[in-house]
């Protein structure tokens, strides 16, 4: 390859689903960051003496850093970025394996007090309404999700919303993997039992 294009080419071999992150890890992470300390230096002291009464803290600042295109960018009131639309993240879990937040010491109240997650509300939607033929990921483009009642609500007009599924990989939890497969592909599933049903078996 190097001889192909005459240039310097970094190959790298995609062996990991974290290599995703890495690819797209220049493009998302935002502005550059410097550490910038600021000290008041006399030099007669600094003969007289051996040390350096050093206050980390007091002289530590943090800045941000702007390169001439986005400084010039920022003057001219250029747009850097644009967001077309909202995107909701959607948990993936295994049957009666919600994930259950409870402070120390109240463990025994937190089963009782669990609200359902957004994909068990997504089965009794789908249950409620059998005319409606959507997938998990295209839930938030028809419903909004009621944060009060833990349940999804039907939009009036359908709008550009998009819904990413919580990121699950092969391996020791594959289990959690496949339901994602197969909510990324199922339509109106009713529960997780019919997810797992193709023609009847």
């Amino acid at each position: 390859m190097l001889l192909r294009y005459e240039t310097h080419i970094n190959v790298q071999v995609c062996n990991a689903n974290m290599i995703a992150r890495y690819m797209c890890k220049y493009m998302n992470k935002g502005g550059d960051l410097a550490n910038v300390s600021l000290t008041s230096f006399n030099a007669a002291e600094a003969e007289n003496s051996n040390t350096y009464n050093w206050d980390e803290v007091e002289h530590y600042k943090a800045m941000r850093m702007l390169t001439p295109p986005e400084g010039a960018a920022k003057i001219l009131s250029v747009p850097l970025w644009a967001k077309s639309c909202a995107v909701e993240t959607l948990p993936v879990h295994c049957p009666d394996q919600e994930i259950l937040y409870f402070d120390e010491g109240e463990a025994e109240n937190a089963f009782e007090n669990a609200r359902q997650s957004k994909l068990v509300a997504f089965f009794q939607l789908c249950a409620a309404n059998p005319s409606l033929k959507i997938r998990y990921a295209d839930v938030p483009s028809f419903c909004r999700w009621d944060p009060k009642r833990h349940v999804w609500v039907l939009k009036s007009v359908q709008t550009d919303a998009i819904g990413r599924l919580a990121m699950a990989t092969p391996g020791p939890n594959s289990e959690r993997f496949y339901v994602r497969q197969l909510l990324l592909n199922v339509t109106s599933p009713k529960s997780f039992e019919e997810l797992r049903t193709v023609d009847g078996l």
